[in-house]
């Protein structure tokens, strides 16, 4: 895999996946049509780690859009700070599962799906602080 920059409006194939990989977090909005389905029949705690997911998943678009567009500290940034919000609210989902299971009827296939969200979002970051000179300007190759 070629993953150095072509021509001058063209990404590296790393940034690429950081981007796709950004813009997919959007499907974390599901819990606002779960939590308007159940109501307040689930436990409170699950209610504020579903924002978290809502949160993520609403801001999924924009934090993509920073993260192909943007080529200034804002565009390298945000996207960081809103990948490490993502693994904590994952690495939250499996605590809360460990206490009390969302659907228990899932078992261990919850806590591998919670498990593999961090790994995505870390292979966002990497790919990101890999490509920093894109967006640093102290960092650029003369």
């Amino acid at each position: 895999m070629n993953d150095s920059p072509t021509p001058s409006n063209s990404m590296p194939t790393g940034l690429w996946v950081a981007v796709g990989i950004t813009a997919l977090m959007a499907y974390r909005v599901t819990p606002l049509a779960l939590l308007g389905e159940v109501g307040d029949s689930i436990p409170e705690f699950w209610g504020i780690a579903f924002r978290g997911d809502i949160f993520i998943g609403a801001t999924a678009p924009f934090v993509a859009w920073l993260l192909w567009k943007r080529r200034d500290l804002v565009g390298w940034v945000v996207p960081l700070i809103w990948h490490w919000i993502g693994i904590k609210d994952f690495i939250t989902g499996v605590e809360l599962h460990l206490i009390q299971p969302f659907a228990p009827e899932m078992g261990d296939l919850a806590l591998i799906v919670l498990g593999a969200g961090p790994f995505v979002h870390l292979v966002a970051v990497f790919f990101i602080v890999r490509h920093r000179a894109l967006y640093l300007p102290g960092d650029r190759p003369s």
